[in-house]
């Protein structure tokens, strides 16, 4: 069995550089590393030429043209992948991920015969705090974070989470496929959970395993309004919509149309105006429940290993 680390980049060289250092210092270090260069600007390809071949590991790169968010580059690598070995190890990492000197080992201890996902501890690099969001599992119509508390077990049953640290067997993705590119970034991981979770296959979290993460860092400011927000608030609901029961959809919906307004007008910063946040905060939960046929569709082609065209439609 081999494990291949799965790294994401666009434009984020010292990230980088620093996640590969990471993987080098891992006291089980992965088989071989794949990083899927996202569209990346000329320095950031320079540099991974030379680091293949100073690298003590045994690294790939996979250059894309353009920048397909993390969605689309974790679905080209793991579908890629995925036509490998069926018994090896895939663990996924962004390049602001930087996996403590014994993460991949003591993940690596809970492996069993059998198909489940092991996930890491993602932590605040700051204050080395676990990012709580980053581990959930689903109560109701709700996606709940598992505790603080909760992290001083050995391991933890979840059922969604973030890509970052996430190791399982490349047979894996046979059988469940590959995230749904079209979503560009955010709530491609819940997704792949869910559909994960669909199918019986368990998600253990190992609070012993841990990995600093940038993009976990606490935020005390409002955040900026844009793309991505608009892009995560029609992604979870399409997540939802496809795998919640459609009264548990309904229920979730409803609540998100009366309290989503008011997030979008204390919860974040301009521009545009409150009110304009508001409109396109229920534009955007609005178009996930008109075009759950074209995301339905693109579920089916995720869900394949077969070679997909490309295009740049996202059902808005």
């Amino acid at each position: 069995m081999e494990v291949i680390a799965l790294v994401i980049t666009h434009n984020r060289l010292d990230s980088l550089q620093r996640c590969i250092t990471a993987l080098e210092a891992q006291h089980s270090a992965p088989g071989r590393v794949l990083v899927v260069d996202n569209g990346s600007s000329g320095e950031t390809g320079r540099w991974l030429e030379r680091v293949v071949d100073s690298s003590p590991l045994s690294i790939t790169v996979l250059p894309l043209p353009t920048n397909v968010g993390g969605a689309g580059g974790y679905e080209r690598g793991l579908r890629l992948l995925g036509h490998e070995n069926v018994d090896d190890m895939v663990w996924l990492l962004d390049d602001d991920a930087y996996p403590e000197p014994t993460a991949l080992q003591i993940l690596l201890q809970h492996v069993v015969p059998g198909d489940r996902i092991l996930a890491s501890a993602v932590l605040d690099p700051d204050t080395h705090r676990p990012d709580l969001v980053n581990r959930r599992r689903v109560v109701g119509t709700r996606e709940v974070p598992i505790t603080e508390q909760e992290y001083q077990r050995e391991s933890i049953c979840i059922d969604s989470g973030g890509f970052v640290g996430l190791l399982f067997p490349l047979r894996l993705v046979k059988s469940v496929g590959v995230p749904i590119r079209q979503f560009f970034l955010w709530f491609d991981d819940t997704e792949y959970c869910l559909r994960c979770r669909s199918k019986g296959i368990p998600i253990l979290l190992v609070p012993g395993s841990q990995i600093l993460h940038d993009g976990s860092r606490v935020k005390l400011s409002r955040s900026r309004w844009d793309d991505r927000w608009r892009r995560g608030i029609r992604n979870q609901g399409v997540t939802y919509g496809l795998h919640f029961p459609k009264y548990k959809f309904a229920i979730w919906l409803i609540r998100r149309l009366v309290r989503g307004p008011f997030d979008a007008i204390f919860l974040f910063a301009g521009p545009p105006g409150p009110v304009a946040r508001s409109v396109q905060y229920v534009c955007a939960l609005a178009s996930a429940t008109w075009h759950l046929a074209y995301w339905r569709r693109a579920l089916d082609e995720a869900s394949s290993l077969e070679t997909v065209a490309d295009d740049n439609g996202d059902g808005s």
